[in-house]
């Protein structure tokens, strides 16, 4: 009876074994099959052709430091891959200039073709990005431009100074000459002094050959009837006139540039419209067709087809990148503010402190993953906290070693919130307002918070509220000091002379005329065996003070 379990378990392991060897010998076969099946066993199967490789990198959400390096990754394994073309996709209303200028000097360095889809929006930072690719595609109702600087002030949010506009209409250009795009257009996305009329710019297109218009595949019959019946009109021969456009200024001066779908594929800086990147069924043909697919596009119609192979963003980009958000970055804050004050008031090293070191280390984190955050930082903050820890638990008292690493801390912080500018640009202004904001929100937070803490909580936990008096014995309700205590004759307790029975931090034990007392210093850490003296007595708490012996003169 006792064997039988045993037996079972064999022969169910036995049972387990035998179909994975089966299974092994059916996949081991599988090849041989293949070659018994053909007709002809002499003949090579042909292999398939190769089918194109298409990259789509989503660039939809803010831009910064972190996207830069989702970018890289995403560049790099396109090229390793092989990849026809890289699509990046746009979603973003803008962000870091520092975090746009490294996209644009990767993407215009980039061996692998690039398109920008301008899905929705590209605004500010993303246009830059826009720019910086070889051929751009707009989709329905998308819009990209405005690239203006703006930043944080005393007078709210506003346009940054004559230098920075310069180097961000500078990049805008280079981008765009190095793609081969209106390098005039671009400038004028950022500066307010370009203006740019329409048949200046239909003459300038007609020199280089190109036909301004709405593409023949995106007409519809009313536009194909408009263009029909439009004529010179004392405009620019050959090409459509300012009417059909439906302004006769692109961008006028202390205007800045920004194109929906049908301006930009009207001046022709778009190659074509789409909503997907590609479709298993190309697109109808016709002038009343709508064309729906990347590949759809004439200029990119050999990859249709194509194997679309979606890079998504890894874990530890997801994480960095919540770890930055300004709601995020003042939670960690306050928890390591909260914790670390708990833990000055708790006994031994516990959770509070584990807390606000955790907040730390991942505040830290974020930050070195945007690039705002060096070592340098980290190591500023933990000296600042050491001198402070120095200053609680070794100096007496609060001076300036405590000042000093309440600075470090404070600057070591701001200097972790503030993203490092291009070499070529001093700090934005307004990134150092935001980080004094985010880090006066989190100061004044946590200090409600601990006073809270202190007052409501500390004394009602199961374990901190043994160490916290919160009980009075008022004389009205019957309670007074024994008349054979020394409490009741404070008099003849001042100027007595004792021991410290415990370490004095300030509240401890100490010993009088053999007798055991509960006493505070004025603030002074006393060790114990040190020979203290009382000074003051005041209801039941006895204040003492180390007793200084007069030097031996030699």
């Amino acid at each position: 009876m006792f064997f039988r379990p045993k037996r079972a378990r064999t022969r169910r392991t036995g049972r387990i074994i035998f179909s994975l060897c089966l299974v092994a010998l059916a996949l081991a076969l599988r090849p041989a099959a293949r070659l018994f099946a053909t007709e002809d066993p002499t003949a090579v199967p042909e292999a398939p052709p190769e089918k194109p490789l298409i990259y789509h990198l989503k660039l939809n959400r803010t831009v910064n430091m972190i996207m830069a390096a989702y970018l890289r990754r995403g560049l790099d394994v396109a090229q390793q891959a092989g990849a026809d073309l890289v699509v990046c996709e746009l979603h973003t209303d803008g962000g870091s200039v520092t975090a746009s200028i490294d996209m644009s000097k990767m993407l215009n360095a980039s061996a692998t073709p690039t398109v920008a889809w301008v899905n929705t929006k590209g605004a500010s930072a993303g246009a830059t990005i826009t720019y910086a690719c070889d051929d751009i595609v707009v989709g329905p109702g998308a819009t990209f431009g405005s690239t203006i600087v703006i930043g944080i002030g005393p007078e709210g949010v506003s346009a940054l100074g004559e230098k920075y506009i310069r180097f961000v209409a500078q990049q805008m250009r280079a981008n765009a000459e190095a793609n081969g795009h209106d390098a005039d257009l671009a400038e004028a996305m950022t500066d307010l002094n370009v203006e740019i009329s329409y048949d200046e710019y239909a003459r300038k297109m007609a020199d280089k050959g190109i036909q301004l218009g709405i593409p023949e595949q995106y007409r519809t019959e009313k536009t194909s009837a408009e263009s029909a019946s439009s004529g010179v009109m004392g405009g620019v021969a050959g090409q459509p006139p300012w009417e059909e456009f439906g302004k006769e200024y692109i961008v006028k001066e202390e205007e800045i540039l920004n194109l929906n779908d049908y301006e930009a594929l009207f001046l022709r800086v778009a190659v074509g419209r789409a909503s997907r990147i590609d479709a298993p069924i190309a697109s109808a043909t016709g002038p009343a067709a709508k064309v729906e697919a990347i590949t759809d596009i004439p200029k990119f119609s050999a990859l249709r087809g194509a194997e679309v192979v979606t890079l998504d963003w890894s874990w530890s980009e997801n994480m960095t990148y919540f770890l930055t958000s300004p709601i995020v970055v003042v939670l960690l804050l306050l928890g390591a503010f909260v914790g670390i004050g708990t833990e000055l008031k708790v006994p031994g090293f516990g959770f509070p402190g584990i807390l606000g070191l955790t907040c730390l280390a991942l505040l830290f984190i974020g930050q070195l993953g945007t690039g705002a955050a060096q070592w340098t930082d980290l190591i500023l903050l933990v000296i600042g906290i050491a001198l402070l820890g120095v200053e609680i638990f070794v100096i007496p008292g609060f001076g300036v070693v405590g000042v000093l690493g309440i600075i470090c801390i404070v600057v070591g912080l701001l200097l972790m919130l503030v993203e490092k500018p291009p070499e070529e640009l001093p700090p934005l202004p307004g990134q150092f307002l935001h980080a004094l904001l985010l880090l006066s929100i989190a100061i004044v937070a946590s200090g409600v918070a601990l006073v809270l803490m202190y007052r409501f909580v500390l004394p009602h936990t199961p374990f901190l509220g043994a160490l916290v008096l919160t009980s009075q014995q008022k004389r009205n309700a019957g309670y007074h000091a024994s008349e054979g205590s020394r409490l009741a004759e404070p008099e003849k307790l001042i100027g007595r002379v004792g021991v410290a029975k415990s370490k004095l931090r300030p509240a401890g034990r100490a010993i009088f005329d053999g007798e055991l007392y509960d006493v505070v210093t004025q603030g002074d850490f006393i060790n114990p065996g040190a020979e203290i003296e009382i000074v003051e007595v005041k209801s039941n708490r006895i204040m003492v003070r180390e007793k200084y012996q007069p030097k031996e003169e030699a």
